[in-house]
C-alpha cells in the first residue's frame, strides 16, 4: 500500500516523482497495491516480470524483513497462498475504492494486510541459522528470475522511525538483520537500498518525518509526500549512480 500511495496525491506518490526526476529518459510504471508483501511479490514476480516485460530495472519495496521461516519456505516450494481476488458486494467495493479499502487496511486487516504482531512472534521463535539459509535462497530466486528477464533487481526497505528523548530519529528492527539482508543481496547481485537510513539522517537535520499526516500521530502510518520524495530521490540516486 505505500507504493500504491492512496494516502497521497496521484502526483506525488514516489512512482510519479521519479517519473519527474527521470523526464524523457525512463519511465516508471507502479503495480504496487496494498496487501502484497516482500512475500507476495516474490511469488508473483516471474509472472509480473513475464506480463509488464521491464527493460531495465524491478524496484520491490518492502516494510518488513522479518518473515518467519514457514512462510519463507512457502514461498520457495511454491505454496505461498496467493491473494483472493473477489467480485460482488462489499469485498469489491474495498479493492476498487481506495478510500474504503484504506479503511479496511488500517481499521480491520492491520497495517501490512494481516497480524503483523503475530507474524513477528512466529518468526523470532525461529532457528536464525536457518533463517539466514533460507533468505538466501529467497534473495537467490529473486536474483536468478530477474536475470532471466533481463532486469536488475532492487530490494528498497524502509520502516517508520521514532524519535527519542534527545530528538533523534530510530527504528526498531535491528541493524543486525538490515545487515544480513545487506550482506545476502550483495552476494547475490541483488541491489539492497536501506532506505530507513536516509529517513533518520533527514529527519535528524531536517526535523521532518517521513510518514504520518497533521491528523495522525507523527511518524505513525503511511508514507507522506515528503516521505514518497526521500524514497523517489533515494532510488534515483542509486540507479543514477549504477549508469555512471
Amino acid at each position: 500500500s505505500q507504493m500504491e500511495g492512496f494516502t497521497v496525491m496521484q502526483d506525488k506518490c514516489a512512482a510519479a516523482v521519479l517519473n519527474e526526476l527521470y523526464g524523457e529518459e525512463k519511465y516508471v510504471y507502479n503495480i504496487g497495491i496494498g496487501g502484497h508483501t516482500l512475500m507476495n511479490v516474490t511469488k508473483n514476480l516471474d509472472a509480473a516480470l513475464s506480463h509488464y516485460s521491464p527493460k531495465d530495472y524491478v524496484v520491490i519495496e518492502t516494510c518488513l524483513l522479518n518473515y518467519s521461516n514457514d512462510e519463507i519456505k512457502a514461498v520457495l516450494d511454491g505454496t505461498y497462498p496467493s491473494i483472493p481476488s473477489h467480485t460482488g458486494g462489499v469485498v469489491e467495493l474495498l479493492q476498487k475504492l481506495p478510500y474504503l479499502r484504506l479503511f479496511y487496511t488500517k481499521y480491520i486487516n492491520g497495517m501490512n494486510g494481516g497480524d503483523v504482531s503475530e507474524a513477528s512472534s512466529s518468526a523470532q521463535a525461529d532457528d536464525m541459522s536457518e533463517r539466514e539459509k533460507l533468505i538466501d535462497k529467497l534473495v537467490f530466486y529473486i536474483s536468478e528470475t530477474a536475470t532471466k528477464h533481463g532486469v536488475k533487481p532492487v530490494i528498497a526497505f524502509h520502516t517508520g522511525i521514532f524519535v527519542d528523548k534527545n530528538g533523534k530519529a530510530y527504528i526498531e528492527v535491528p541493524q543486525s538483520t538490515i545487515d544480513m539482508y545487506a550482506r545476502l543481496c550483495d552476494k547475490r547481485n541483488v541491489a539492497f537500498l536501506d532506505i530507513s537510513r536516509v529517513f533518520i539522517d533527514d529527519y535528524n537535520v531536517n526535523h521532518i518525518m517521513p510518514a504520518g499526516y497533521a491528523n495522525t500521530e507523527p511518524g505513525k502510518g503511511h508514507l507522506n509526500n515528503y516521505g514518497h520524495q526521500l524514497f523517489a530521490r533515494t532510488i534515483y540516486d542509486y540507479l543514477k549512480g549504477q549508469e555512471g
